[in-house]
């Protein structure tokens, strides 16, 4: 987890989905490496291949920062948390995986929480059980605010066991093409959402369609982390990274 903020800049998450990809956001200065698969949605999954193509070459290039990794929300298609395919995710050397909830925590979002903490203790024994000496991965979850925000829906995860094993909370948008996140809501609700964050002593980041213009408004803000992939692209979300693009936008992200 992160103990502080970055008193000099807002360090930068880089969504990558390749090895190659990987290397050039490390090389370029990003201070978070994020495995997603952009063509599978806000939080496309990689396959667990993959993945650990990246984690090999970070660990190669002696990189220093936190690696993540996607594994989809909760929206539209439920997360089958008790799968094999979700607990390998938390055996692979990760800081931490991020999941995506509506954030106007709905009943269905309080139920497929409560699901993923159920999945995430059985996770925990396993490990205990059988010694594990691999990095405890921890959680993320990601509010998708595209339709709300409610404050209370933080209060409702913070009374979960596992609460310890949160890394921190991201907020983001779903639908990329359509906005950003200051389109969607104002700076003076964000804060009040972080204040609440900050008083439960956990790191946050934000994330939703973000560039380089987006910088102004993430300072007034001061998140501990701001998530990139259409905004370090050369064309859309799906196109490939662009150093140049990396570099201007950690440069933008310094806190005079």
């Amino acid at each position: 987890m992160l103990s502080s903020k970055n008193s000099r800049r807002i360090r930068v998450l880089v969504s990558v989905r390749s090895h190659e990809e990987a290397a050039l956001a490390c090389n370029s200065g990003a201070d978070f490496i994020d495995a997603k698969e952009p063509k599978a949605g806000a939080l496309g999954k990689l396959s667990i291949v993959k993945i650990k193509e990246i984690i090999k070459v970070l660990r190669e290039t002696k990189f220093d920062g936190k690696v993540t990794a996607t594994y989809g929300d909760n929206l539209e298609k439920k997360i089958n948390f008790s799968s094999q395919n979700f607990s390998s995710y938390f055996f692979l050397g990760l800081d931490a995986v991020k999941i995506g909830f509506d954030g106007r925590g709905l009943p269905l979002a309080e139920k497929a929480f409560s699901e993923l903490i159920e999945a995430y203790e059985n996770i925990i024994l396993h490990r205990k059980k059988n010694g594990s000496k691999c990095k405890l991965t921890k959680i993320i979850p990601v509010l998708m605010i595209d339709k709300g925000l409610n404050l209370e829906f933080l209060d409702f995860m913070m009374r979960a066991k596992i609460k310890k094993y949160l890394f921190g909370f991201m907020v983001d948008t779903k639908y990329k093409a359509k906005y950003d996140l200051f389109d969607i809501t104002n700076i003076d609700h964000l804060n009040r959402f972080f204040k609440k964050i900050d008083s439960y002593n956990l790191p946050y980041g934000v994330a939703g369609s973000l560039n380089q213009s987006s910088s102004g408004k993430i300072k007034l803000i001061k998140p501990f982390w701001a998530g990139y992939r259409g905004g370090v692209c050369d064309g859309d979300r799906n196109s490939e990274l662009s150093s140049t693009k990396i570099k201007l936008i950690v440069g933008s992200l310094k806190i005079i």
